[in-house]
């Protein structure tokens, strides 16, 4: 059965992805719009909280099971720096999480640029603010592609993490089967000596048995002996009587 909270964990690590990158662009927007009612700032904006309050109930249930897993490791099969590990990691999510929140809680505020951005393009019309230089197509291209390289590096960087966590518990599993094959073959010795210690009594208890066996056979065969002779001697003693007693008849 799989760990629940390796489940839990990839959903919230998917999750923080998605509400970094979220944040990366309302960022991004916050400094091009002139306008804190703008439609696509206010949307990025409630898109991200609801993110963030799905994280904040993921994470109060990964809390719960650290705290099991603290008061009572050896139920769970789990070492203190794997409890530890994890209780790390809750904690430095929820960080994470309260930075962002704590960013978008802020008022905005449009800056003296931007305004002055406003005022040229509604004095110029359509035309082109002086000193404004619209980005090329190429710097463009150039903002976007270090964009998806920076999420692929962290990206990668979480997969590498949670990788090197799930071998971390695979060792751990190897290491306790071991432990376990170890106390089955200790065990095994000893019952094996305990069978040997047995045959041996056995044998001992057999040798005597039959020692005695012989000793009451003898004894029996020695009786019989005597009383045969017993019976003999009577048997002469009441002959003689029986002579004796028709010699004076």
């Amino acid at each position: 059965m799989e760990d629940p909270f390796i489940l839990i964990k990839n959903d919230v690590l998917a999750s923080l992805s998605n509400a970094s990158t979220l944040y990366e662009s309302y960022k991004r927007i916050l400094q091009t719009v002139t306008s804190a009612q703008n439609e696509e700032l206010v949307k990025t904006k409630e898109e991200l909280l609801q993110i963030l309050v799905n994280i904040e109930q993921d994470l109060e249930d990964l809390d719960d099971a650290v705290r099991a897993v603290l008061e009572n490791p050896q139920r769970f099969n789990l070492t203190t720096r794997e409890s530890n590990a994890r209780k790390q990691f809750v904690d430095q999510t929820r960080r994470k999480v309260q930075d962002m929140k704590t960013a978008l809680d802020k008022p905005i505020k449009i800056g003296s640029e931007q305004l002055d951005r406003l005022a040229l393009l509604e004095d110029a019309g359509s035309s082109s603010p002086r000193g404004y230089q619209k980005p090329s197509r190429r710097e463009n291209m150039m903002y976007s592609n270090t964009k998806f390289i920076e999420q692929e590096a962290q990206q990668q960087q979480i997969l590498m993490q949670e990788q090197d966590q799930q071998l971390d518990g695979v060792m751990h599993t190897v290491l306790n089967m071991r432990e376990i094959a170890t106390v089955m073959n200790t065990e095994l010795q000893d019952q094996s000596m305990l069978l040997d210690d047995l045959d041996d009594h056995v044998d001992r208890t057999s040798g005597k048995l039959q020692k005695t066996m012989k000793r009451m056979n003898k004894f029996i065969k020695d009786n019989e002996e005597t009383k045969s002779t017993c019976c003999i001697g009577v048997l002469i003693v009441v002959l003689i009587i029986l002579l004796f007693l028709v010699i004076l008849v």
